[in-house]
């Protein structure tokens, strides 16, 4: 799959620079950030997208357009809101009885 993120081509041409300009050492470098840092200790996701000049011809069009990396977060309880859902039956018919907007997790739509 082909990448089009700006960092990604970054962090290649800066591996490249750094050993100048052996190329497998650049793709290795830039696989191991990939694989021994961001997708052990980062959240990874990428962003794909397509193009019309692929969107016909290629079998998979697809590319990556960006990545995003955020810390792993360890959920080590209940959010508030399911908690809230789970605790006895007049808890539950307190929320479904709420006003819209008055909800932390409902937006207001109005103007």
């Amino acid at each position: 799959m082909m990448i089009e993120d700006w960092e990604t081509g970054q962090l290649y041409w800066n591996c490249l620079s750094r050993h100048e300009g052996n190329e497998a050492k650049a793709v290795a470098d830039v696989q191991k950030k990939y694989f021994d840092d961001f997708a052990k200790t980062k959240d990874l996701h990428f962003f794909l997208g397509t193009t019309q000049q692929y969107h016909n011809v290629a079998p998979n069009p697809f590319i990556i357009i960006g990545t995003f990396h955020p810390k792993k977060e360890i959920q080590t309880r209940l959010s508030g809101t399911f908690a809230r859902l789970t605790k006895p039956d007049t808890q539950k018919l307190t929320l479904q009885k709420s006003l819209p907007g008055t909800h932390p997790t409902s937006m207001d739509t109005r103007l």
